[in-house]
């Protein structure tokens, strides 16, 4: 279980490393994964402003791309 979370950390990491967004307090939430009984969570942590809205950004675009890529597709089909 938690290194499946520490995966899914890594996969946002990377992901956000790519449309140029760095979270410097992305982590496993220690509270989460202590205990006998762990339920990992991915704890996003604190960013700037700037960061913030670097990450909106990317989260628009892809928005954006999906949105045509489903139009696009829609367009091929027949009524």
């Amino acid at each position: 279980m938690i290194r499946d979370a520490e995966g899914a950390r890594d996969e946002l990491r990377a992901a956000l490393l790519g449309v140029g967004v760095v979270l410097p307090t992305l982590r496993l939430d220690a509270a989460s994964v202590a205990g006998e009984d762990p339920r990992p969570l991915v704890e996003l942590g604190r960013c700037s402003p700037e960061v913030a809205r670097q990450l909106a950004a990317a989260l628009r675009r892809c928005a954006l791309h999906s949105t045509y890529e489903r139009n696009r597709q829609g367009a091929g089909s027949a009524p």
